[in-house]
């Protein structure tokens, strides 16, 4: 996980790897299954933060 995600941008564009995105979000809409190991940091972190943020409104 972690030793590819640094050369992603390398080897996908950002239309793949959105595409990527999109399906990890169908099976794993929470990002509770390597969340930070598996694409890019800068291409996921708004989803991340969106999923921390919507859990805590729900929370409340």
């Amino acid at each position: 996980g972690i030793e590819k995600r640094d050369l992603m941008d390398f080897q996908f564009n950002a239309d793949d790897l959105e595409a990527q995105m999109r399906i990890k979000d169908v099976f794993d809409p929470k990002w509770l299954l390597n969340p930070a190991k598996v694409f890019p940091l800068k291409h996921t972190e708004d989803r991340r933060k969106n999923w921390v943020q919507f859990a805590a409104h729900a929370a409340e």
